[in-house]
């Protein structure tokens, strides 16, 4: 598949021309090898390399880390625990952000059932009115919901 113009290039890998050009801009792609009528040019070698950008990509690695991995990769002397090193605190980043959406989750299910709450005991006062009189609120008076309370 070597000689791919940027277009068929782009669609090989699933993204825009654009952001071939952005990768070629900000170093994480070399730039490629040029036609006689100045069309660029990419081989298989950078096909793997883009799709390897895009998997690290939806590994939540950022394109500066995705730029140290591929400078490690390309480097005659780096060491595996410089690899390790880079995998290791984006796994802690990773760890720590599952935290806090848990604590939203557990957040937003609490309102959500408080909400629940809410809304049941209002039905249920409408329907307690009408059929048990001993429910209903005071003469001119009525059970208010709103504004919820503060948490």
């Amino acid at each position: 598949m070597a000689g791919l113009t940027i277009g068929a290039f782009a669609k090989a890998v699933g993204v825009r021309p654009d952001t071939i050009r952005y990768y070629e801009r900000n170093g994480l792609l070399p730039h490629p090898a040029r036609s006689s009528a100045g069309y660029r040019l990419y081989a298989e070698s950078d096909l793997e390399r883009v799709r390897f950008i895009r998997k690290a990509q939806q590994l939540g690695f950022t394109l500066a880390e995705i730029g140290l991995l591929l400078t490690l990769q390309a480097s005659d002397t780096a060491r595996a625990a410089d690899v390790l090193d880079i995998t290791e605190r984006k796994i802690a980043e990773s760890t720590s952000r599952i935290i806090d959406l848990n604590r939203i989750k557990d957040a937003l299910e609490g309102l959500a059932a408080e909400w629940m709450l809410r809304f049941l005991t209002v039905r249920f006062l409408r329907t307690s009115r009408t059929q048990a009189p001993l429910l209903s609120a005071p003469a001119g008076r009525r059970h208010e919901i709103w504004p919820p309370t503060p948490m």
